[in-house]
This record gives C-alpha cells, structure tokens and sequence, in this order.
C-alpha cells in the first residue's frame, strides 16, 4: 500500500472518523493491527479489519455505538462521544444516537475507478432496533453484506439500569455519510430494514477500498412512557331475576299470615 498517498489522502477522513467514534469499548478479537507503516496491500474487499486505529477511532470491529442525543444525529462528538455499553437514565423524551460505521479496507491502488478488485459490490446495510419493546435493556444490530466480501455484524447496548421503559425512533432522524458526498437523509424504513449503499456514489452498491470512502450512518430513538397502571377490577355483576326471589317473598308473607291468623284463634278460645 502506498503509505505515503494514503496518509496525505486520510488525514481529513482520519479527522472525520475520530469525530464520529469513541474510545475503543469491547469488540471482536484482534485481525489487523494499524502500525503507520507496513500495512498490507489488500486487494480484495474487507469490512471492518482494522485494530488500534489512532485519533479515538480504535478497533473497527465495534462499529454500532451510541450516545446521548442533543437533537441532531450529525453533531460531533465534541457534544458526545459514541460508547458501547450506553449506561444512560432514561428519563422520559430522551433521545439517543445509534451509529453503524462501515470500512472498506481494501488498498485504493486497487479500486481502479469501480472496476478494480478492491471494490465490495451489492453493499448492503441491515440495521435492527428494538422499537416500541418495554424493556431496560436494549439491543442494537447492524449487518453489513457484500456480493464479493463476507459479511460483519456488530451489535451496541443501550442500559437502563432497572427502568423499564420502551423507544420510538425519532421521525427522520436516520442520516448517512461519506466524504465524497457528505451527508444525506435515509428514510425511516432504514431502521429494521435493509438499505443499499456505497461511496463514492450514495446508494449505488459499490463501496471502494481505503479510507476516503468510509460510511457512517446514524439514527435517533427516543423514550417514551410507558403505562404501568393495573387495569380496573371488574365489578360483581348483579345476578338476574330468575323468579325465585319473588317466590321466597310470597311463600314469607304468607307463612306470616297464617302464623298470626293461628295466634288469633287460640286467643280467641281462651
């Protein structure tokens, strides 16, 4: 890989990326480490393979992470870093971002404007979230595939502690970016559905190798309330009038009757 080209050709992708991920949280085991130098020269497409990255992005691996929103799903993250776990209160209408990011790391001398082999072909991202669930603890996916590259999955926590509550997505929050044509709006069917990318062309499906054409996409979810009230006891239904009632008030009056017709009698003898 030309180191040279590719350090003069980052810096301003490197700039990005470590405005859009945290310090490194838990992810899947080592598989390239970045040293500066003595990169190796892939040819072929792979997501996603690079360990230690400097300037805050870490291991690429863990690329679905969250943070606090401020309302923006775009804003840096010198207003918030994304971290996975997401230890957050909860509270009722808070709202939080959900980052995907997505790496080709494939040497550019092997894009070949499109045609080379460095290029993932068919890119599609699927991204899963647990909206409208009442829970304390929620589970973010995204899987990203390719026709010519094996596929990565990754997934981001966001903890409650112990209250449960349930999430919406935030109406038009869902964002995607990349160098060449900045940021653009996705539509909400993006979240638990499966969207077409690619970079340097938005959508196309060809996604090429090397740092300049790094995606990210990002959505908000907000918490919403959930009813926790017992719903009302039934009341005792009044039983119906079958007629027995009435029969046991006439068979008393009239037992009544007699006893006292009897008392009158007997005093009448004495």
């Amino acid at each position: 890989m030309n180191i040279k080209r590719l350090l003069t050709g980052a810096v301003s992708g490197l700039l990005f990326v470590a405005t859009f991920v945290a310090m490194p949280a838990s992810a899947a085991a080592a598989q390239i480490p970045w040293t500066g130098t003595n990169l190796p020269s892939l040819h072929d497409p792979v997501f996603n393979t690079y360990t230690d990255i400097p300037n805050g992005v870490g291991n690429e691996a863990d690329f679905v992470r969250l943070r606090k929103s401020n309302g923006d799903p775009t804003a840096p993250p010198s207003v918030e870093n994304f971290v996975d776990p997401l230890n957050a209160s909860c509270k009722v209408g808070n709202k939080y971002d959900v980052r995907t990011y997505i790496h080709n790391g494939a040497d550019d001398d092997y894009n070949d404007d499109g045609a080379g082999s460095a290029v993932a072909h068919d890119v599609s991202l699927t991204m899963n979230a647990p909206l409208g669930q009442k829970d304390n603890q929620f589970s973010f996916s995204s899987t990203v595939s390719a026709s010519d590259a094996d596929s990565v999955s990754d997934t981001g926590l966001l903890d409650c502690g112990d209250k449960q509550v349930k999430l919406s997505l935030v109406p038009g929050s869902v964002h995607i970016y990349s160098q060449p044509y900045g940021w653009n709006s996705l539509g909400d069917s993006a979240v638990n559905g499966t969207t077409t990318i690619g970079s340097p062309i938005l959508g196309s499906g060809d996604q090429y190798g090397c740092w300049n054409y790094r995606v990210i996409v990002v959505y908000s979810v907000k918490v919403e309330k959930v009813n926790n009230r017992k719903p009302p006891k039934d009341t005792p239904k009044e039983l119906p009038n079958t007629g027995a009632g009435d029969a046991f008030g006439i068979f008393a009056a009239t037992s009544a009757l007699g006893t006292a017709a009897y008392q009158f009698a007997i005093r009448r003898r004495r």
